[in-house]
């Protein structure tokens, strides 16, 4: 029974999927909300970790349903929004540093709304915390801007064309380099192993699925790359 699936759960290696279900089943049992406190040094996992639990809880909303036999409704979409929210907040929130190709550079609360008898996803909220703004204008050597910037540059040239959602995305230059915000010094960018083209793709094709209007967004970010580039001088006063 119940009681026999818990001892067996507590006996468990750490593992995401093993705390998200010793969470779903404390809800059901204790009807009070549960916690994850995910933290460690950059490098140690942290957001891989959330996405693992969030997609635990993603497939168990699911396989309630399968196992019920019982219409869908808009569970479905809401489940697939939870898991493309992923590339979307790191697309926008994460970057190249010295220590990790993928690093959050802003703290989120996430909170997940679940019913405790079924497991279903009720709603989803996400609160952003102290986004590294500095970054857009300053990086280390060896670090990169936000991903979504380096992805815009890669990825427009080869899908501008008769495309409205790039339509504001003019001008941009198609090499890392073309732009001061996409270079850690003067004259060159910081390298990773990431096809930022195919990224893009991967962006683009999540925000349209969320819903969210891509031309005034994508003009913005085409924006940041140029405005980066103008450069002023002083001029003495006559």
């Amino acid at each position: 029974g119940a009681a026999a699936a818990d001892a067996a759960f507590s006996g468990a290696a750490p593992h995401p999927f093993v705390m998200a279900e010793q969470a779903l089943r404390a809800l059901d049992r204790d009807r009070a909300s549960q916690s994850f406190v995910i933290s460690g040094e950059s490098g140690s996992g942290k957001t891989e970790t959330c996405k693992f639990i969030l997609r635990y809880l993603s497939y168990r909303s699911k396989r309630r349903f399968e196992l019920a036999g019982t219409p869908r409704g808009g569970a479905n979409a809401l489940e697939e929004s939870v898991l493309l929210s992923n590339p979307v907040l790191e697309a926008f929130g994460n970057a190249k540093t010295l220590r990790n190709d993928n690093s959050s550079r802003w703290g989120k609360y996430t909170q997940v709304y679940v019913e405790p008898s079924s497991g279903a996803i009720k709603s989803v909220g996400i609160t952003a915390y102290l986004l590294e703004k500095v970054r857009v204008v300053e990086r280390a050597r060896g670090e990169r801007n936000y991903h979504v910037l380096h992805q815009l540059v890669a990825g427009a040239k080869k899908q501008k064309k008769g495309d409205a959602g790039l339509a504001l995305a003019v001008g941009l230059g198609d090499a890392q380099t073309s732009h001061a915000v996409l270079r850690d010094t003067a004259t060159s960018s910081a390298a990773i192993g990431v096809d930022d083209a195919a990224q893009f793709a991967v962006t683009r094709d999540a925000l349209r699925k969320l819903d969210v209007a891509q031309p005034g967004l994508f003009g913005a970010l085409a924006a940041v790359c140029h405005l980066g580039d103008v450069c002023f001088e002083s001029v003495e006063a006559e």
